[in-house]
């Protein structure tokens, strides 16, 4: 697979390779906040419930 990706990425310019890189790591950024968001609002109920 990385050997694809490798060869994909070949036929982008570095400002594109550098978008997309940043794109990423926005989406992975959103996916940790989305689930420290779960958590919280687990803990939140767990909490409430048990008072």
């Amino acid at each position: 697979m990385s050997l694809y990706i490798g060869s994909e990425l070949q036929e982008y310019q570095k400002e594109e390779i550098d978008l997309l890189s940043l794109n990423t790591n926005f989406l992975l950024i959103q996916q940790e906040m989305a689930a420290m968001i779960a958590t919280t609002t687990m803990i939140a109920a767990s909490t409430s419930s048990n008072n």
